[in-house]
């Protein structure tokens, strides 16, 4: 997202999160930014939706990154299948002796 101007994971809690899989989907899709549609897709409770839009201000995906970034996108079906798969899943291997 770097590479695309996109500042999106420094204007969100959480980069996995529902507000920026939209966002991040609605980028992919569109050619053109409409403002009216990514604040519908910001969670109510956001309080800093200006931060977000302004994080999305002359982004630029070229047709190769747009690309690699929905392969990576549809790889796994959630951020859940994503850590389980990297091997970052906490795991509780005590026994109840």
């Amino acid at each position: 997202m770097t590479v695309s101007n996109i500042g999106l994971a420094s204007a969100v809690s959480d980069s996995f999160g529902k507000t920026a899989t939209n966002i991040m989907k609605e980028i992919m899709h569109s050619e053109v930014i409409d403002d009216d549609k990514i604040l519908k897709l910001i969670h109510k409770k956001c309080k800093d939706k200006d931060k977000i839009l302004d994080s999305l201000q002359e982004y630029h995906i070229e047709s190769d990154q747009r690309f690699k970034m929905d392969t990576v996108m549809n790889q796994f079906e959630s951020d859940k299948q994503l850590i389980n798969w990297a091997g970052l899943s906490p795991a509780n291997n005590e026994s109840a002796n």
